[in-house]
């Protein structure tokens, strides 16, 4: 597992910035692009977990990727309740700025 914090240089960010973020940081990690001479075997990782808050840190929420649709749900603010489909990535970075949630921690699975 790679984990990946976020850190703002506003908060709260806004809604472009927030999605442009994670479209940037992407569905994949390969190391091997980031460090010079690792063996690009093993060095893939995929996006499973995202850990937001809203500003001021009130609300925490997880959006957690089903590996097997390709589909992303969400715990309700606080953790409390069933998951909450959300649907593709596509539609995950929408999701993200429209509900005002910020991510902190971005946290990528070894492909296998």
């Amino acid at each position: 597992m790679v984990a990946l914090q976020l850190g703002w240089a506003a908060t709260p960010a806004g809604s472009a910035e927030v999605r442009a973020t994670l479209a940037a940081a992407g569905e994949r990690l390969d190391l091997a692009e980031l460090y010079l001479g690792l063996h690009p075997a093993g060095s893939a990782y995929r996006l499973g977990a995202i850990l937001c808050q809203q500003p001021g840190g009130a609300v925490c929420q997880a959006f957690l990727l089903d590996g097997g649709s390709g589909r992303w749900a969400a715990t309700p603010p606080g953790g409390i309740g069933s998951l909450q489909d959300v649907g593709p990535w596509v539609h995950l970075l929408d999701t993200l700025p429209a509900q005002g949630r910020q991510p902190s921690l971005l946290l990528y699975m070894a492909l296998s």
